[in-house]
C-alpha cells in the first residue's frame, strides 16, 4: 500500500460504504492556480514584519475579496456555509458578490447556512435578509432572478454547523478554517489561519454535503423555543418568508471541463465531511472522513508529517491521567492527559508512525496556550503532548523514557505561533492565536478544511460537529506554492518547546 488518495478514498469506501458521495467523493481534475487566487491565509506575508509594524486594518483583505469574486460569476447555483453570522467586510464583501448576481439578471439560487454554537443567542436571518434586500433596491437591479435562502443550524445542544465552504456551480470550492468573522481576521492582532481554492470537480461535494445539511433543515424547521434550526427566503421580487429551499436539482454538475488550465497540472482529491450528530440517521454515522484519512496517511507516511493547528486537546479540562475514555455514540476514543482529551487514535499513529519510521518527523505548529489575543489556545501545555506522546510509545512499543526522550528531541518538533522575532506576543501583550487545521504527509498528501485534531469536549459530554475540508495529491508546483507561501513561514517563525526527563511523568 501507498500513500495516494487513491488508497485514502479505497480506505473510506471500507469504513464508510454507505456514505460515498455523502460524507467522501474524489475527483481527479482538481486544479490549484497562483497564490493571489487560490492561497488564503491570513495574515499573509506579515511574518517578518515586525510587531510594532504591523497595521490594524489592510493586512488581510484577500479572503474576503477573493469570495466576492467568486460569487459574482456564478450562473447557476451558490452553496455557502459557514459558522455564526458575517460581520464587518466579509458580509460586505459577500453581499456586494450576491448584489452583482442580482443586476446581472441571472438566475442563481443561493443557500446560505449559517452554523449557531450551543449557548449563544438565535441569529436574526429575517433581518440579516432585509438587510440585503435593502442593499439590493438601492443598486435598482431590473431585472432580479436571485433567490436566497438563509438558515439558522444547530441540533440540540450538541452539534451545530463548523464547515466553512463556499461551493459555485460544481466547479469552484472554497474551503478552510475562516469563519467570516471581521474582528479576528481583518482588524487588529488578526487570528492566523488558511484556506484556498480548489477549481474542478471537487467542488460538487461541496455541494453535496451541503444537500444534507439542508435536509436536516427541511426536517427540523423550527424557531425557538421549539426548534434552534430554521430558515428565511428572499426571493427575487424582494419578500420574504419562511420556506426553504427544495431538494437541489444535480443537473448543472455535468459542468464542462476547463480547458484554459493545463491537464498536466491537475491532481486528484477528496472531499471529506464530518455530519455531527443528527444529519445522518438512517444508518446513523457519527465518524468524519477526515479523521480517518488522517490516521490511515499516517499509517502510509514515511518521511514526514507537518501540521499547522488550533490545538491537539480539549477545551475543557479532566482530571484524569492516561485514561481512556469513549463518550456516548463518539467514534473514538479519547486519552485523557495534564487535564485535557485527545483523540487516541491520532495519538497512537504520532507514536507508531515516529517508531517504525526512525528518521521521520513530526512537527506540530499551535496556538499559544493561554494568553491569546482571541483566546483559541485551550490552555494545554506543550510539555503535555510531549509526556503523552512518550507516554504512547512505551504503551505501545515498549520505549524507555530515555530513548522517548531521544526521539522528542531529535524528531519532534512543538512549536507555538510567532514573529520572526521569536515573540509570541503583539504589541500590546496578547500571544498569537492559531486557528489553521493543515497538514501534509511525506511533502504530498495536504488537507486544509474546518475540522480540527482535538475533541469537543464541553463539560456536559461530547459534541459533534458538522466540518468539510479537501484532502489533495499535491503536484510540486502547489505543494511549492502552499510550503513556500504559508508553512514553511510558521515553521521558520515558531517557538520550539523541548521536552525534558522531568516532563515525562508515566
Amino acid at each position: 500500500m501507498s500513500l495516494t488518495i487513491a488508497h485514502l478514498h479505497e480506505t473510506l469506501k471500507s469504513r464508510l460504504p454507505q456514505f460515498s458521495e455523502r460524507l467522501f467523493g474524489q475527483a481527479g481534475d482538481t486544479f490549484v492556480g497562483g497564490w493571489e487566487k487560490y492561497l488564503f491565509d491570513t495574515p499573509h506575508g506579515w511574518w517578518t514584519t515586525p510587531n510594532r509594524e504591523f497595521p490594524d486594518r489592510g493586512h488581510s483583505s484577500q479572503p474576503a475579496r477573493s469570495m466576492k469574486a467568486c460569487i459574482e460569476k456564478a450562473t447557476h447555483y451558490i452553496d455557502i456555509v459557514t459558522m455564526d453570522e458575517p460581520t464587518g467586510d466579509f458580509r460586505k464583501d459577500v453581499e456586494d458578490g450576491l448584489i452583482a448576481l442580482a443586476v446581472s439578471g441571472r438566475p442563481v439560487t443561493v443557500r446560505f447556512l449559517l452554523g449557531r454554537q450551543a449557548g449563544g443567542p438565535n441569529l436574526h436571518t429575517w433581518m440579516m435578509l432585509k438587510q440585503l434586500a435593502d442593499r439590493i433596491r438601492q443598486a435598482k437591479p431590473r431585472a432580479s432572478q436571485l433567490n436566497v435562502y438563509l438558515a439558522q443550524f444547530r441540533w440540540e445542544s450538541a452539534s451545530w454547523n463548523h464547515a466553512k465552504l463556499i461551493a459555485i456551480d460544481g466547479c469552484v470550492l472554497i474551503t478552510g478554517g475562516h469563519n467570516m468573522w471581521d474582528g479576528h481576521y481583518l482588524a487588529k492582532n488578526p487570528v492566523f489561519d488558511i484556506s484556498m481554492r480548489f477549481d474542478g470537480g471537487i467542488a460538487r461535494g461541496g455541494h453535496r454535503f451541503a444537500d444534507a445539511l439542508w435536509n436536516f433543515v427541511r426536517a427540523n424547521n423550527r424557531r425557538p423555543p421549539g426548534g434552534a434550526t430554521y430558515s428565511n427566503y428572499l426571493n427575487p421580487e424582494l419578500k420574504i418568508d419562511e420556506s426553504a429551499p427544495p431538494p437541489r436539482s444535480e443537473s448543472f454538475e455535468a459542468v464542462t471541463a476547463d480547458t484554459s488550465t493545463d491537464v498536466d497540472s491537475h491532481f486528484p482529491a477528496l472531499w471529506v465531511a464530518s455530519p455531527g450528530w443528527g444529519v445522518y440517521t438512517t444508518p446513523r454515522v457519527l465518524e468524519g472522513a477526515m479523521m480517518i484519512a488522517l490516521v490511515e496517511g499516517l499509517k502510509q507516511a514515511k518521511q514526514s508529517c507537518k501540521m499547522s493547528l488550533q490545538d491537539l486537546g480539549s477545551p475543557h479540562m479532566s482530571a484524569v491521567d492516561f485514561k481512556t475514555w469513549r463518550p456516548r455514540d463518539y467514534p473514538f476514543d479519547l486519552i485523557g492527559c495534564g487535564g485535557s482529551w485527545f483523540i487516541l487514535p491520532l495519538i497512537d499513529n504520532f507514536a507508531e508512525f515516529l517508531h517504525k519510521n526512525t528518521s521521520a518527523t513530526l512537527e506540530i505548529i499551535l496556538s499559544a496556550p493561554t494568553g491569546g489575543a482571541h483566546s483559541y489556545g485551550h490552555g494545554v501545555k506543550l510539555q503535555t503532548i510531549l509526556n503523552l506522546l512518550s507516554q504512547r510509545m512505551n504503551a505501545q512499543f515498549q520505549t524507555s523514557k530515555n530513548h522517548a526522550l531521544k526521539i522528542l528531541n531529535e524528531r519532534v518538533f512543538l512549536k507555538t505561533i510567532a514573529f520572526s522575532d521569536g515573540r509570541e506576543a503583539w504589541h500590546d501583550g496578547t500571544k498569537k492565536d492559531n486557528h489553521a487545521k493543515f497538514w501534509i504527509l511525506d511533502n504530498k498528501i495536504c488537507h486544509v478544511g474546518s475540522e480540527n485534531c482535538y475533541p469537543y469536549v464541553q463539560r456536559l459530554g461530547q459534541a459533534a460537529l458538522q466540518e468539510f475540508g479537501v484532502i489533495g495529491e499535491f503536484p510540486p508546483s502547489v505543494r511549492d506554492m502552499v510550503m513556500e507561501g504559508y508553512y514553511n513561514h510558521a515553521s521558520r517563525h515558531g517557538v520550539r518547546t523541548d521536552a525534558k526527563l522531568a516532563d515525562l511523568t508515566w
